[in-house]
């Protein structure tokens, strides 16, 4: 896994350029959905200079807590995809081309998103509000009548 860094892949204010969305599915998924405009995969593979051919579609995945990441390889035109994770975690994602060299030029990068855990919580309420009594008309807890 890599350290995380700062994307400097962000468009102007007032502006959208691409966008990457990630959400939560359950503990050990996340979901992430993005679209890309020309101008950002042009500008991306001018940043990748040389290796702008060979360079490959990349999801990189951050786990923020830690600053580890690890790479998904993408096909060409995807839009969408699902990842396996571990629970209780903050996530970003990051969409972009990585060459030969390993270098990496991000296109977009993702909201953080946080997987829930894994297991029942460990808050317990002991505030349960007791009826004393049905309003009046209503039927009885097992009656059922319905009320007039």
């Amino acid at each position: 896994m890599r350290k995380a860094r700062k994307s400097k892949a962000t468009s102007k204010p007032g502006k959208v350029d691409s966008l990457i969305v990630l959400q939560p599915r359950d503990p050990w998924w996340i979901y992430a959905y993005w679209e890309l405009t020309p101008a950002a995969v042009a500008r991306g593979r001018a940043r990748m200079g040389p290796e702008q051919e060979s360079a490959a579609w990349i999801l990189r995945v951050y786990e923020e807590e830690t600053s580890r990441s690890f790479d998904i390889p993408l096909a060409p035109g995807a839009g969408d995809w699902t990842i396996q994770v571990q629970p209780d975690r903050t996530w970003v994602v990051e969409i972009g081309l990585r060459g030969e060299s390993g270098r990496f030029a991000a296109l977009a990068r993702s909201n953080p998103a946080r997987t829930p855990p894994d297991r029942p919580s460990d808050r317990v309420d002991e505030d349960w509000g007791l009826i004393e009594s049905m309003p009046e008309g209503w039927p009885g807890p097992s009656s059922g009548e319905r009320p007039a």
